[in-house]
């Protein structure tokens, strides 16, 4: 009786512990997910065409992803917009830009991301001599 008692009284204690650790961590909630974590970015000229390419992963805000046209002169022209989505899927999500005609003369193409506030992404420097990005895609700023 007294081994029996001893037994209950071993099992209830792990057994209450166990759940107390359990319930700890329900507590704590799910493991934190990165945020607006940049998984790739690039911009390339194939052919006749610049090809621009971001994947994030778990957006935090809503808004829009532009890719601006930026003229030496100071004109801007609007190629695209992708609208952005707060998720927490925690897969990647896509966003691409085509620009189908290359301009003749030298421009900078200039990827915003607009919520509550503007942040450039990056700028990639269009060379029309050379019918390339002639930096390369590495202007980028924070």
């Amino acid at each position: 009786m007294k081994t029996t008692a001893s037994f209950l009284a071993i099992l209830f204690l792990c057994f209450s512990t166990a759940f107390a650790a359990k319930e700890d961590n329900i507590l704590d909630g799910p493991p934190q997910l990165e945020r607006d974590k940049q998984i790739g970015l690039s911009g390339r000229v194939v052919q006749d065409a610049a090809y621009f390419k971001l994947i994030m992963l778990n957006e935090s805000k809503d808004g829009i992803y532009t890719l601006i046209k930026e003229y030496e002169n100071g004109e801007k022209e609007t190629l695209g917009m992708r609208h952005i989505n707060a998720n927490t899927i925690d897969s990647p999500l896509m966003y691409s830009f085509v620009e189908r005609e290359l301009p003749e003369e030298d421009v900078s193409y200039v990827l915003y991301r607009v919520t509550d506030e503007t942040v450039v992404v990056r700028t990639w420097k269009y060379c029309s001599d050379e019918a390339a990005f002639c930096n390369n895609g590495l202007i980028a700023y924070q």
